[in-house]
């Protein structure tokens, strides 16, 4: 019965395939990256980097839902999904790597 199938959790971004760079709010539990920029009214970017939520900082999302558990780097946070979207995070792999001086990001 095709009703009753149970359809896997993807990724928004691809089945394993991590994002290079994009909101906090679309990664998926267990992805992590590099904190890229923290955007949003000052009031709430304020809050953030007194919670540790800088550009550089190493992030793993842990939960996702209405709210988002992550792990940011030895302190864990719940963050509403709409105060995640203001946090763009890069991965690790295009964090460690960046594309030489001149050449354009893929």
């Amino acid at each position: 019965m095709e009703f009753f199938k149970k359809e896997e959790a993807q990724s928004p971004h691809g089945q394993g395939a991590g994002l290079d760079e994009g909101p906090l709010s679309v990664w998926q539990p267990g992805e992590e990256g590099v904190i890229a920029e923290v955007s949003g009214s000052s009031r709430l970017a304020s809050r953030l980097r007194e919670m540790g939520v800088v550009p550089g900082v190493h992030v793993r999302v842990l939960r996702t839902g209405s709210a988002l558990v992550v792990q940011v780097d030895g302190g864990r946070l719940c963050l509403r999904r709409k105060d995640a979207v203001t946090i763009r995070v890069s991965s690790l792999n295009s964090a460690l790597h960046p594309p030489p001086e001149g050449e354009p990001e893929s």
